[in-house]
């Protein structure tokens, strides 16, 4: 169970990608620290399977369903937000798309742009619609998940390396923007981890040779908290909290 420090109660966070990986296990755990969370994803039936387990511990959460890559439809999620909670305290952009693993010579124009406009534009898209709520809170944080590939480039990972680094940039030039209030940014490199998408990029993989989203839990507490005030801009590894 959660120590009293990290206890969340009145709280309010919304966290896309929030139906399955590492998106639904920081849904979880916020949830059963007593925030209200609002779940994001483009699929309703896997937002309706965490929604049910969040209920079946009594906590409180609600579900909304949308494409982040329809960027207009963002502007009414926002709106349905603010009419549930006046102020967010916390935005987690966990929503990702991997697009085709295959050389940039032969990336299709379609694929590109899809990686690009839910790994990248969305982030960006979600953030500013949802800023006004942030700065109303006494804190605010905001975690966007990057990826190794975002800080190196990697053969066959075109567009998503490129969004990734774009993520990068994103956290680091809201940090400057937003340093006189009181809502921080960070962006975190979450490492290989048991999710779909890491098995999508590696089927040959053993999963269990990687931790569960579970396991990775520790950086997003410490940031989804009081106790991560001053610490903003920065490009953070979820391996570096982990306990040994």
């Amino acid at each position: 169970m959660p120590g009293p420090d990290e206890r969340l109660e009145g709280g309010a966070f919304v966290v896309t990608g929030a139906s399955r990986g590492i998106g639904r296990a920081i849904a979880l755990d916020l949830a059963r620290r007593g925030a209200s969370v609002v779940l994001v994803a483009k699929k309703r039936a896997g937002l309706e399977a965490v929604l049910d387990i969040i209920e079946g511990f009594g906590g409180q959460a609600v579900a909304v369903d949308v494409d982040l890559g329809d960027h207009e439809k963002l502007v009414a999620v926002a709106d349905a937000i603010g009419q549930l909670h006046p102020q967010i305290n916390g935005l987690v952009n966990a929503a990702a798309a991997l697009g085709p693993m295959t050389a940039l010579e032969w990336t299709d124009l379609a694929n590109w742009r899809r990686v690009i406009d839910v790994n990248l534009t969305g982030t960006f898209a979600m953030t500013r619609v949802l800023m006004p709520l942030l700065r109303k809170a006494p804190w605010a944080s905001i975690v966007n998940l990057s990826a190794a590939q975002g800080r190196q480039g990697r053969a066959w990972w075109g567009a998503y390396s490129a969004a990734k680094f774009g993520v990068e940039s994103l956290t680091q030039t809201w940090a400057q923007e937003l340093e006189k209030t009181e809502v921080r940014i960070n962006a975190v490199d979450p490492g290989p981890t048991q999710t779909d998408m890491r098995q999508r990029a590696y089927p040959g993989e053993m999963p269990d040779r990687n931790p569960p989203p579970e396991q990775i839990l520790p950086i997003f507490r410490f940031l989804l908290s009081p106790a991560s005030r001053g610490v903003t801009g920065r490009a953070l590894n979820a391996r570096d909290f982990m306990p040994e």
